[in-house]
């Protein structure tokens, strides 16, 4: 590891992002698969200028010694996934390499290289050529988890899926060996061989390099007899487990987004003069979205386990890129995009790697001559009412102090982060203090020693990140090593009139997986103490009062949707019956910085029936069924939709005001 003399968390190059640098500091004990040599570290690298990357590459190799690989396309570009060994993060001589060439790098979960003979160092492009249909002008893409690809709401024919390409993430996926009719075996599934981890599962035409093999159609066709498809068949003899259960988050966002029937036909009437407590019309869709192509990339299971989505970011940057890689110059005109996750982390104002990322992805497919016009739609986010919102500003005095308790439930089996972001101006003289419910604590100010064992709660140094400064608070697993109760945040030494936001790591378990995890979240006991009484008296659409608190619902907003981009939309959930914003439903505004200021999400969608029946329903993981997903994750696939058949509805019940404009947007857009 890096010898470093005194601040093991400052002592690192100063583009490294906070995870990475928790990850050297605490000898990378939450990423068990790196004690394998086969596993390999997963990085979003932001190089300082676009075709510095091979520059990268071979200073690492000449002045370091230390082997790195870049994702396919990185060499003209400033975003780049790369790969490499601990080594490439740890030894002393790559630190001035990192800095020299690199803007900002953050860590994704660990990942295992295919070793392939042959490998592709640009993206291939997976566009239908002659003699095969040419593709219709709008392509959908999906990241996310669960592809029913053989559902009926996605076939075009009998045994003709509308899914073009299913790339699976999972390190642990391999091609599927199957015996078609005849008894010869055939291979279902084929590595990347631009990407090279996961498996990707495509519709004919297969490349000329791609073994003897099946294609989807083809796959369907081996499970269909008697009028019917033996869907169970289909996903299990594929080894798809995220398709073993009833639902999952991937098809019903993914019936919203592009089945046939739209979710004007599943709700009751919302014209004017009309009742939507009448019943829906159940009428299959005209729109492009119900005929469109659709491309899906399955998150892999570990980082769905993952709630945090601290991890995500590589996978979502290539996830995008392959998604760009079925688009057809000649034929596509228009490509939307729906990232139904996020984080609650980050420094909300539109200057995170990942959204910098999403940022040069539209600003590149911007519609121009060869090139279709991109598009991508987020979840406002569901922490509204989560308490993981933390906003102080400081006194009239300085040296302020702002102290709250950051709650750890017991039995916890993941580790749980918090941030605090100020910016860089106002943070040299704050210190922050973390203390246990026993009274031992950390601080800032006093970073243990390298070499010292990593503790069981960690609160970094300051870091650097653009024009904020930020630092990372991590407490292990209640379940094993750390105190669960009342933990003590302390921040001290704010000056005049800055502003201090802190954010709780999500950490509950997402849908379809059974973790254990349990969410921690902030509560400011002092307030509690002397107003909670009277503020409980008043309550107010859906929401108990919470003036005076320093947990905040405004600036709640998915951290990977804060910046003010024109073709990166966001969008927020209400409540069919009255039109009122749902409680869940985050909010604006984005933290003040450097870019466009996101004063809150574009417009608002349906996301549950009245106050009582909550969710939005929509299909599950076989044909027929249906349930209710609960969230703002059903929103951004409504708003996606709309986008593939402009122009939009006009909005009803439009904010004027700043309040109601950061909680609502543009208004309420009806179904579609």
């Amino acid at each position: 590891m890096r010898d470093v003399k005194s601040d093991p968390w400052s002592d690192l190059p100063k583009c490294f992002g906070p995870y990475l640098r928790y990850a050297i500091v605490t000898r990378f004990r939450d990423f068990a698969l790196l004690h394998s040599r086969t596993h390999k570290l997963f990085l979003l690298v932001a190089f300082k200028r676009a075709g510095s990357a091979s520059a990268f590459v071979k200073a690492m190799g000449r002045d370091a010694s230390v082997d790195v690989e870049l994702g396919p396309d990185s060499a003209q570009r400033c975003f780049a996934t790369v790969f490499t060994t601990l080594e490439g993060v740890t030894t002393p001589p790559t630190a001035a390499i990192w800095d020299a060439f690199v803007d900002q790098v953050e860590l994704s979960l660990p990942i295992k290289r295919a070793a392939v003979t042959r490998r592709q160092h640009r993206v291939h492009h997976r566009h239908h050529r002659a003699p095969h249909t040419p593709p219709g002008p709008v392509l959908i893409g999906l990241l996310d988890d669960g592809c029913p690809f053989a559902a009926a709401q996605f076939l075009r024919g009998p045994a003709s899926t509308r899914v073009r390409g299913i790339w699976d993430q999972d390190r642990g996926k391999s091609p599927i060996s199957f015996p078609d009719n005849q008894g010869n075996l055939l291979q279902f599934g084929m590595i990347p061989a631009d990407f090279l981890y996961g498996v990707e599962f495509r519709r004919a035409p297969l490349p000329p390099s791609a073994p003897t093999g099946l294609d989807l159609n083809a796959w369907i066709a081996l499970h269909a007899g008697s009028g019917s498809i033996d869907e169970d068949g289909c996903y299990a003899d594929a080894d798809f487990r995220r398709l073993l259960l009833r639902q999952s988050h991937g098809a019903h966002v993914m019936d919203v987004l592009a089945g046939i029937m739209p979710t004007a036909s599943r709700v009751g009437p919302t014209g004017p003069g009309t009742d939507n407590r009448d019943p829906p019309s159940w009428q299959d869709g005209t729109d492009p979205a119900s005929s469109a192509d659709i491309v899906f990339v399955q998150f892999s299971e570990d980082c769905i386990k993952d709630a945090t989505g601290v991890w995500l970011k590589a996978y979502i940057f290539d996830g995008i890129r392959y998604v760009l890689s079925y688009v057809d110059p000649d034929h596509t005109e228009h490509v939307i995009i729906n990232i139904s996750y996020g984080i609650t982390t980050g420094p909300h104002n539109g200057t995170s790697e990942l959204e910098r990322a999403l940022a040069a992805f539209v600003a590149d497919f911007n519609g121009t001559p060869g090139k279709p016009r991109l598009e991508i739609v987020l979840p406002a986010g569901n922490s509204d009412l989560s308490d993981s919102h933390v906003c102080h500003v400081g006194g009239p005095e300085p040296g302020d102090i702002c102290e709250w308790v950051w709650r750890l439930l017991p039995d916890n089996p993941v580790t749980c982060f918090a941030e605090i972001w100020m910016p860089g101006s106002a943070a040299q003289i704050v210190t922050i203090t973390l203390t246990a419910p026993s009274g031992a604590s950390a601080s800032s100010a006093a970073v243990p020693p390298p070499g010292a064992p990593a503790a069981a709660f960690q609160v970094s140094s300051p870091i650097v990140q653009g024009t904020d400064t930020l630092w990372l608070l991590a407490v292990q697993a209640t379940q094993d090593a750390a105190e669960h109760g009342d933990w003590r945040i302390t921040v001290s030494g704010i000056p005049r009139g800055a502003e201090m936001h802190a954010y709780a790591a999500r950490s509950d378990p997402n849908i379809g997986v059974r973790t254990g995890a349990k969410r921690s979240y902030f509560v400011d006991d002092a307030w509690r103490l002397a107003t909670s009484a009277e503020a409980d008296l008043t309550y107010v659409d859906g929401a108990f009062d919470d003036a005076g608190s320093l947990i905040r619902r405004d600036g709640t907003l998915n951290g990977i949707a804060t910046a003010g981009d024109s073709n990166v939309h966001v969008a927020g959930g209400y409540i069919l019956a009255n039109g009122r914003r749902a409680a869940y439903s985050s909010a604006g505004p984005a933290r003040p910085g450097p870019l466009t200021l996101r004063a809150g999400p574009d417009f608002l969608l349906p996301t549950d029936g009245t106050f009582a029946l909550k969710g939005l329903r929509a299909g599950g993981n076989r044909t027929g069924s249906v349930f209710r997903l609960i969230g703002t994750s059903t929103a951004s696939p409504q708003l996606a939709r709309q986008l593939t058949n402009p122009p939009l509805p006009a909005p009803t019940q439009v904010p004027t005001t700043p309040g109601e404009i950061a909680k609502r947007g543009g208004g309420n857009l009806k179904p579609a």
